[in-house]
């Protein structure tokens, strides 16, 4: 009898704590009210299925071919999944989809909670990336499992979607959804006329403004550039300057600080990290142009992707 009791609490605790997938187009709370603006929810069953000899092959050649850095988790997963998304689609002619993960803080007003991973190469000062959401395409295989490809995470292969959702902190409280891969970014909600991080349920291509803008150009233009000035200065200090490591740390270990310093240049940073900057000149000038060579680089991709 207490066999059994013990069974029947497993059983509860993991269906209590599973992760809950949730249709955009059919859940009220979530429907999009703007009709040009609809998130397409995906029928995994029209995609075409692959081998998992193919599948690891289309893996490879994005993980390790395509000159996209998966080792700044910290930076845009939008931009991440979208050009691999692109490269998919345009490139290696390969019908796959996009899974969308949404912490409690992007899907309830009152919720702070977010998802979160082991920073491995320990930029944050708690050891620990906080993502509000994370995207990765995902291909199906010949057996109906839905792959993850996400090099951000693992970095030698597909993994199920149960295991991607397991590598991620919080997912077990988190709600998951199929988008149609053109699908680039969503909209948020307002509250009190200010916008806030809960989710509307509309989507947007990458298109017209957001497009123009090279938004997706700079987000990966940004995480080459962290990454290269980890390998070239940070990494060799972790055991050695102290105060120098944690300037860096300060300039290029945060997402949003690396893009208000060498992309929106606009000084929303705080006075710390000015005076990390003043102190790091030379370097920050020469991250500057690192920046700007990378840019156009993904600006040349993109325009190739776009024939």
């Amino acid at each position: 009898m207490k066999t059994i009791i013990n069974l029947l609490f497993c059983f509860i605790c993991f269906f209590t704590s599973a992760q809950e997938y949730i249709d955009l187009e059919k859940t009220e709370k979530y429907k999009c009210t703007w009709s040009n603006s609809l998130p397409e929810t995906s029928n995994l069953d029209n995609l075409k299925k692959y081998d998992d000899l193919k599948i690891q092959e289309i893996f490879n050649e994005l993980s390790y071919n395509s000159n996209i850095e998966f080792n700044y988790p910290q930076g845009g997963c939008q931009h991440r999944a979208h050009i691999m998304s692109m490269l998919l689609e345009n490139k290696l002619n390969i019908e796959h989809s996009k899974v969308w993960l949404f912490a409690p803080i992007d899907l309830e007003f009152d919720k702070k909670e977010t998802l979160f991973i082991e920073d491995k190469n320990q930029f944050t000062n708690d050891s620990n990336i906080k993502w509000n959401y994370h995207v990765a395409p995902i291909l199906i295989n010949s057996t109906n499992d839905t792959l993850v490809i996400d090099p951000s995470l693992d970095r030698k292969k597909p993994i199920k979607i149960q295991e991607w959702l397991n590598k991620i902190g919080n997912s077990e409280i988190s709600k998951y959804t199929f988008i149609n891969p053109q699908n680039y970014f969503f909209y948020v909600k307002k509250k009190d006329d200010k916008f806030t991080n809960v989710i509307s349920g509309c989507f947007y291509k990458y298109i017209d403004y957001t497009k123009n803008s090279f938004t997706l150009e700079r987000g990966l233009a940004l995480n080459d550039l962290a990454i290269e000035y980890y390998d070239k200065y940070i990494k060799d200090l972790q055991s050695d300057n102290k105060n120098k490591l944690e300037d860096l740390k300060l300039i290029f270990g945060n997402a949003s600080t690396i893009g208000n310093i060498f992309d929106f240049k606009n000084g929303n940073y705080s006075n710390d990290v000015k005076d990390a900057i003043n102190r790091n000149d030379k370097i920050v000038r020469e991250a500057h142009k690192s920046y700007n060579e990378r840019l156009e680089y993904w600006k040349k991709i993109i325009i190739e992707l776009d024939k």
